[in-house]
């Protein structure tokens, strides 16, 4: 099972809860549709249910858009909740 860390180095697993504290840096061709999503999560705390092989927590959030819309965090913007 893969593992992360948050931004202060501490490690996390799936099944975690985890905090958007930043919203990354994203590419100009993906603003306006994703950049409501992140911000719609900062500051709240959600599960993480798949870490990818770049180290990356994925987490849903809802209501951004109608229905639900997965997400990937560097660790540099999340934290353990």
């Amino acid at each position: 099972m893969r593992t992360t860390t948050d931004k202060n180095g501490r490690e996390i697993r799936v099944g975690m809860e985890i905090r958007v504290i930043k919203v990354p840096n994203l590419p100009e061709r993906m603003r306006e549709d994703s950049l409501p999503v992140f911000e719609k999560a900062l500051g709240e705390a959600f599960t993480v249910y798949e870490i990818d092989q770049h180290g990356h927590c994925w987490v849903e959030v809802d209501g951004a858009y109608p229905g639900e819309h997965s997400i990937a965090l560097e660790p540099e913007c999340i934290e353990i909740a």
